[in-house]
């Protein structure tokens, strides 16, 4: 009894390795982001434009991979640091604040340039899609309880 529930657990896990890697083996590779896909079949792209985007693309990952590199090496620093004397957080805190703008400038420079990239309308299509990600990303209120903020018994 024990060899037979041996040997069909043996021939289903050789059977479902088989299929992954079937599944590996045969997927074909995805180069681009879904961000990258989105627009580029959202605005319905030219291969010149598509070419022209992924350039732009590439060395804008590079460029915030950079900040975000050295913006972790400072929160790495900053959070190491704690029990030594003579040790001014402010610097570090200002240079933090330095990169998250420096981020927002690449930001908008990446997508000023993604812009100018489009046609008449496909800056109308590109608009509506900067305003409609604005919308769900920026921030939002806090929800407040019909009841109103907790009471505190005193």
């Amino acid at each position: 009894m024990r060899k037979k529930l041996l040997y069909t657990s043996l021939i289903i896990l050789l059977i479902a390795n088989t299929v992954l890697l079937y599944m590996i083996v045969t997927k074909a590779p995805n180069n681009h982001s879904p961000k990258q896909n989105f627009l580029i079949e959202e605005l319905h792209f030219s291969e010149n434009q598509k070419d022209r985007f992924l350039i732009l693309d590439r060395e804008h990952r590079h460029s915030m991979r950079q900040l975000d590199d050295e913006l972790r090496g400072l929160r790495k620093q900053l959070l190491n640091s704690f029990g030594k004397d003579e040790f001014s957080s402010d610097s570090i805190a200002n240079r933090m604040g330095e990169l998250e703008t420096s981020k927002q400038k690449e930001l908008y420079s990446f997508f000023s340039e993604v812009r100018k990239l489009c046609d008449d309308n496909q800056v109308e299509k590109f608009d509506k899609i900067i305003e409609k990600v604005l919308r769900q990303r920026g921030p939002k209120p806090p929800e407040r309880d019909k009841k109103g903020p907790p009471r505190e018994n005193f």
